[in-house]
């Protein structure tokens, strides 16, 4: 029998930057829960149009379209979770003609040559606090380094032994643009983009 889960939770911040330093954020911790799928995986996707990617880089604000997310589930457990999104770079928004197409070039995003930013987990655990960490890797512009989303469920811990129908989420997280090779006007924009995600999803 295939279990159909879970409202999932995942993606795409309200980004607001906090100062510079070409670091990146990562974390670990515990482990969660019990019980293993009798046969195969249970999956939800993105909810497009009630997922919302944001982010700032100083006084500037953006967000992005999600080309794709998916949140698979091996086992009941929620640290063998997987979530895998695509972000599609062309799509960044600031409310400025102007500096979208400066954005979408080559000291930016670059997106003709790299259309889509990706961030696969690695690790999705519990922390000091109880909050939620999904550890992975972000890659964007053909570089991979590790970041991690604290994740909020905004109707609490998915129980995995009955997954519901969707799963609303909010995500937090920050990384250095300069470590991605966007490094232009070092002296105008903070070095430190803030990510906030809000968004759900669907049980397939």
């Amino acid at each position: 029998m295939k279990f159909y889960p879970v409202t999932l939770w995942l993606l795409l911040l309200s980004l607001s930057v906090i100062s510079s330093g070409c670091t990146n954020l990562l974390a670990l911790d515990a482990d969660l829960a019990l019980v293993e799928y009798a046969t195969g995986d249970l999956q939800y996707v993105l909810d497009r149009e009630a997922t919302e990617v944001k982010f700032q880089i100083g006084d500037t604000k953006g967000k992005f379209r999600v080309a794709d997310a998916r949140l698979t589930f091996s086992s009941t457990q929620l640290s063998d979770a997987v979530l895998e999104v695509s972000i599609a770079t062309a799509s960044v928004d600031v409310f400025n003609p102007l500096l979208e197409q400066m954005l979408r070039g080559e000291d930016w995003f670059a997106t003709k040559e790299f259309p889509l930013a990706k961030f696969k987990t690695t690790a999705i655990t519990r922390n000091a606090t109880d909050q939620i960490e999904a550890n992975g890797d972000l890659i964007i512009k053909g570089i991979s380094l590790p970041l991690i989303l604290g994740v909020t469920f905004d109707q609490g811990l998915p129980d995995l032994k009955n997954p519901p129908p969707y799963i609303e989420f909010s995500a937090s997280g920050e990384f250095s643009r300069c470590a991605y090779a966007m490094s232009a006007f070092p002296s105008m924009a903070p070095d430190t983009v803030v990510l906030n995600i809000t968004g759900s999803f669907l049980q397939q």
